[in-house]
């Protein structure tokens, strides 16, 4: 009797592959809503972070009017103080900024992991006789729940 050195794969039933795609959909939205729940709370430490900066620069500019007439070192260390909660503000900025795009990095990152995972599932899915019919059908129901396009339309 030959044998056959070709190796062999799991064939997919039509409910094995629904169930893979819906927990990678699951797991994109997750990553979606990961990502917006990080960038909300960046947001809200950036925000609550210059709200104190923003207070503190008040209170320096306050004690800057009433020194103003007394001695010009008192001027001048009001000035420091100034310039240094500008450039903590400056700071804080710039790590805002680093830390949106590399949110936004790993959002992408992650989503690219994912859809590269859909395709190999829908390519071994075709390579073993599937029937790509039914998942263009799923794919495009799938979208039009999204919202998104399908079949070439324009939203």
């Amino acid at each position: 009797m030959p044998t056959n050195n070709m190796p062999t794969f799991n064939i997919l039933t039509l409910q094995e592959l629904q169930a893979q795609i819906l927990d990678i959909c699951e797991r994109m939205n997750k990553n979606r809503e990961s990502f917006a729940r990080a960038r909300t709370d960046e947001d809200e430490r950036y925000i609550s972070l210059t709200e104190e900066i923003s207070k503190s620069q008040a209170i320096v500019a306050a004690d800057r009017k009433k020194s103003k007439d007394a001695y010009l070192k008192a001027i001048e260390a009001c000035n420091q103080d100034d310039k240094f909660l500008a450039n903590k503000k400056r700071r804080a900025y710039n790590d805002h900024i680093r830390e949106m795009a590399h949110l936004k990095s790993e959002h992408a990152r992650n989503n690219v992991l994912l859809e590269n995972e859909r395709a190999l599932l829908f390519s071994q899915y075709k390579a073993h006789g599937g029937d790509m019919e039914i998942i263009k059908s799923l794919y495009n129901d799938n979208k039009k729940n999204e919202g998104g396009k399908q079949n070439g339309e324009q939203q």
